[in-house]
């Protein structure tokens, strides 16, 4: 095993790892269905200790994390200073032993990323589950592979078509590329880049109607089409299309 190949596969590790703690932790639980949050991707931190047992450096790691962004299938939500801490917003995960770790990075990560690991451990290419795409937007009904799923009903233009339609109408020769909410803000609701950075939640309007598009997804495909689109949370934040279910060139 090359190098390369070793240092991604340690990487991976991690990540699988991380996101089994993720699922079992009580805020991957709904409060209310007591059911875990398939829906969202999860969103997972890397603190320094982290990297000891795999004796990697967090510019070793960093390096890892962007050929990992790069195929799109994490999304690197914001990379930390170790030296500086947020004291206002510290987690409980934040502290072990009664000291204060030092977070490196936030990332999103596709539900693919096991399979990815155990394709890199069999020396064999990770299978492409790509499935032909369309959403007819007269309709608002989105076809993933023939399986049907109705997005907005009674001609009402929700939130979730706006975001189709930004994604597969608009830039349907860029299915590939990320979709900063401030662009879709601007494009299907008329509020400029300004406009929509003063407002302190403007961002959650399309962070639900996300997670509302990948449970009408996964419902529809009884299951079997799940965290059809990656996506964060934040200002800043962006969604995409699952790469498990998108041919990139």
């Amino acid at each position: 095993m090359d190098i390369y190949t070793q240092e991604i596969t340690k990487t991976l590790e991690l990540l699988v790892y991380k996101i089994k703690d993720y699922i079992s932790n009580e805020k991957y639980i709904d409060q209310y269905t007591g059911q875990g949050n398939d829906d969202e991707p999860p969103e997972i931190y890397i603190y320094e200790d982290d990297l000891q047992p795999l004796d990697m450096t967090r510019y070793t790691l960093a390096f890892y994390l962007d050929r990992l962004e790069k195929d799109r299938y994490i999304m690197l939500g914001w990379v930390y200073d170790p030296n500086e801490f947020d004291y206002e917003n510290i987690d409980s995960d934040d502290i072990i032993n009664n000291e204060l770790r030092k977070k490196l990075f936030r990332v999103m990560v596709s539900g693919s990323i096991s399979d990815l690991l155990e394709s890199y451990k069999k020396g064999v290419p990770l299978k492409n589950k790509s499935k032909k795409i369309i959403f007819d937007e007269d309709k608002s009904i989105l076809s993933i592979g023939g399986v049907n799923v109705e997005i907005a009903r009674q001609d009402k233009i929700t939130n979730e078509h706006k975001i189709l339609k930004n994604i597969f109408i608009d830039h349907k020769d860029n299915l590939s590329e990320d979709f900063y909410y401030a662009e879709i803000s601007k494009e299907e609701f008329g509020v400029s880049e300004e406009e929509y950075t003063k407002l302190k939640d403007g961002w959650k309007r399309f962070h639900v109607a996300c997670k509302s598009i990948n449970e009408k997804v996964r419902k529809a495909s009884d299951n079997k089409i799940r965290g059809f689109l990656i996506f964060n949370s934040t200002i800043s934040g962006k969604v995409r299309i699952n790469p498990e279910y998108l041919t990139i060139p």
